[in-house]
């Protein structure tokens, strides 16, 4: 068993999805390293360690398990945590109540999507018209963790028009917190 006094200081599950049909997009999906999140409109991928101070030894432990949203949700108010193999328990100062949160592996919940696949690479291209909702630009910017108030920044990176936009955080590397969001049909 390891334990922490922090977990996730931003709030990723505030990108994962809803919809019954994808279960899978309903869980915060830790790997490599990395936590991400996604709806299939916008997704979150933040450095374990550069965003959230989680040592390395707990990313072994959580390496390809699952949390559900409102797992994360439940243990946003908790101060220290205990992790397990198959469970992460949050415990609140001064309270008697514990948070128990299951981790879940991609048998039990259906594959996680290839978050790699979806992530431009290469040269940005130029965009003359490029649509998208600004509801989940605000979405993002909940899910992201900040430095401090200036942190809450962020640069758009375009590489097409049906392309997704990169989303970089001010106070960050974009190998320690990025974002992607899906453009919409502008009619």
């Amino acid at each position: 068993m390891l334990t922490a006094n922090s977990f996730l200081k931003g709030k990723p599950h505030k990108c994962c999805g809803k919809d019954p049909q994808r279960p899978s997009m309903q869980y915060l999906y830790f790997k490599d390293g990395f936590v991400y999140a996604t709806d299939a409109t916008v997704l979150v991928k933040q450095n374990l360690l550069g965003c959230h101070d989680i040592p390395v030894e707990m990313h072994t432990l959580l390496d390809g398990k699952l949390l559900h949203a409102e797992n994360a949700e439940a243990l946003a108010v908790c101060n220290f945590f205990e992790f397990q193999d198959d469970k992460i328990i949050g415990h609140k100062k001064g309270s008697k109540t514990k948070v128990l949160a299951d981790l879940e592996l991609e048998e039990n919940v259906g594959k996680y999507p290839n978050i790699n696949a979806v992530i431009p690479t290469g040269e940005r291209g130029s965009v003359s018209r490029f649509a998208l909702n600004p509801k989940l630009l605000v979405q993002i910017q909940s899910a992201a963790v900040s430095i401090d108030k200036a942190a809450a920044n962020t640069r758009l990176n375009f590489y097409g028009e049906t392309r997704s936009a990169v989303v970089e955080f001010a106070g960050f590397d974009i190998s320690e917190q990025s974002a992607l969001i899906m453009p919409v049909r502008f009619n």
